[in-house]
């Protein structure tokens, strides 16, 4: 009886088609429950994100400089400062 399966081999089997569908199916799910939750955040994400503020036109954007100082630049800067 070398060609019969018994109630246990084709059980297992059984089983291991389950865990191969569920792990093939695993990337397929995390990127559909992306695509889902990033489309319920932009539904419930409030309109006042996509205006431009109004009372901002007239003013100014501020400006930020950053000084980093080399290797016995000590005086040169000093000097243009």
């Amino acid at each position: 009886m070398s060609g019969s399966i018994d109630a246990s081999s084709s059980e297992s089997l059984a089983i291991d088609f389950v865990h191969l569908g569920f792990w093939l199916n695993v990337p397929i799910i995390i990127t559909f429950s992306y695509y889902i939750s990033n489309i319920l955040y932009e539904i419930r994400r409030p309109v006042q994100l996509y205006k431009a503020p109004e009372n901002n036109i007239t003013e100014k954007p501020f400006s930020v400089t950053f000084l980093i100082s080399a290797y016995n630049e000590e005086k040169l800067i000093k000097r243009c400062i």
